[in-house]
C-alpha cells in the first residue's frame, strides 16, 4: 500500500522506486528492541564524546597556514583516524573492499588495498546512499568533495564535514551561484596544491540502493585521464535495517543504525582497465563526447543496478509529499 501511495516517484521505465526506504527482510525476535536500545544508547554516547573532539581538531588544522604537503599529511592522518573510529562506533567493524572487472580480457589489479594508487587531483566517481560513504571516503582518502547544484549542471568544492552534514540533511540543496566552478578547475587546483582526490557523486543525492538516480551533467567535458579516474560502488549487506538514508529523521536513523549489532558496507572498485578511455585526455581543446555517459554506465554495471530518471527536484517533491502524508496520519491518530 505504501509503495502505491508514493508511486508517482517510481521510475516509469524500470518500475524502481529509488527513494523509499527498504523494508526489513526478516522479522525481529521479540527481545531485539531491548538489545537495540542498549546498543544504540551506548554507541551514541560514545559518538557524542568522540565526534566533537575530532571535528574541532580537524577544523583547527584546516585553518592553520602550513605548506601544502605538510598540511595534507596532517589532515589525512586526522581524517583517517577520525572517520575510521566513527565507523567503528556505528558498527562498521569490517568493510569488505575488492576490485571488480566488467570483462575477463584483463586480470584484476594486484594493488592492495584497492585504491592505494589514488592521488591528489584524481577523480573519484561513486554512488551515494547515506552519510556513511562520506565517512568511508574520508577514512581512505581525505578527499575534496563536491556539491552538485539542484539542476545538476554545476559543482562547487566542499570539505568533508560539509559533505557529511549535507548527507544528513535531506533538504539541503544548492542553487548555482558565483561559488560554483567547472569540475576541471577543481581537479587542477587539487592536483597542484595537494588537495587530495576529488569526489563527485553524479546523482547529487542519497538513493536507496535499488537503482541509480539520474546522472548530473557536471561530469561533461572533463579531460581526466583513464588511469586518474576511479569508479567506486557502494552497497550494504543487511537484514533488519538498511543503512541507506533517503527519508525520515536523521537522529532516528542514527539510533536505528547504532542499534544494529554490526553493519556491513561493501565497497567495489572498478578495475582501471575497465574505466572508459577519455577522448579528451591530453588534448589541448576539449571536444563534446559521451564519456560521462560511459562512466556512469560503468558505475551501474559495477553495482549491477539499473538507471532511473529520478533527479534532485523529484526527491524534494517526494520529501514534501512524504512529510505531508506523515503529518496527516499523525493528525488522524491524535484526533
Amino acid at each position: 500500500f505504501l509503495m502505491e501511495k508514493y508511486s508517482a516517484w517510481r521510475d516509469k521505465e524500470t518500475g524502481i522506486h529509488p527513494l523509499f526506504h527498504p523494508k526489513p527482510k526478516v522479522t525481529r525476535i521479540f527481545f531485539r528492541p531491548v538489545v537495540d536500545f542498549f546498543l544504540a544508547v551506548s554507541r551514541l554516547l560514545l559518538l557524542l564524546l568522540f565526534f566533537p573532539c575530532y571535528f574541532i581538531i580537524a577544523s583547527l588544522f584546516e585553518l592553520v597556514p602550513l605548506p601544502g604537503l605538510i598540511k595534507r599529511m596532517i589532515l589525512r592522518t586526522t581524517h583517517t583516524i577520525g572517520c575510521r573510529i566513527t565507523l567503528y562506533i556505528l558498527g562498521f567493524w569490517h568493510i569488505p573492499t575488492t576490485y571488480q572487472r566488467l570483462s575477463r580480457r584483463h586480470p584484476l589489479p594486484k594493488i592492495y588495498p584497492p585504491g592505494l594508487n589514488i592521488a591528489s587531483g584524481d577523480l573519484i566517481i561513486c554512488n551515494k546512499l547515506s552519510y556513511v560513504e562520506v565517512l568511508y571516503l574520508g577514512y581512505r582518502f581525505a578527499p575534496t568533495f563536491t556539491a552538485v547544484s539542484i539542476d545538476g549542471d554545476a559543482v562547487k568544492s566542499i570539505n568533508l564535514f560539509t559533505a557529511l552534514f549535507d548527507s544528513m540533511n535531506l533538504r539541503k540543496v544548492y542553487k548555482k551561484d558565483s561559488t560554483f566552478e567547472p569540475l576541471q578547475d577543481i581537479l587542477y587546483r587539487c592536483g597542484s596544491s595537494y588537495g587530495g582526490p576529488v569526489v563527485l557523486f553524479p546523482e547529487g543525492i542519497n538513493g536507496n540502493g535499488k537503482g541509480l538516480l539520474q546522472m548530473c551533467s557536471a561530469l561533461k567535458n572533463v579531460d581526466s585521464d583513464q588511469l586518474r579516474t576511479h569508479i567506486i560502488g557502494f552497497k550494504y549487506y543487511w537484514h533488519y535495517f538498511s543503512p541507506t538514508y533517503t527519508v525520515g529523521n536523521v537522529i532516528y536513523h542514527l539510533y536505528q543504525l547504532s542499534g544494529q549489532v554490526k553493519n556491513t558496507l561493501i565497497v567495489r572498485y572498478l578495475s582501471p582497465n575497465d574505466v572508459p578511455a577519455n577522448p579528451n585526455s591530453g588534448q589541448d581543446q576539449i571536444t563534446d563526447c559521451d564519456w560521462d555517459e560511459q562512466v556512469f554506465q560503468a558505475l551501474a554495471n559495477l553495482l549491477r543496478l539499473k538507471r532511473t530518471k529520478i533527479n534532485q527536484r523529484d526527491a524534494q517533491e517526494f520529501l514534501d509529499y512524504y512529510d505531508k502524508a506523515k503529518n496527516l496520519t499523525s493528525y488522524k491518530k491524535n484526533k
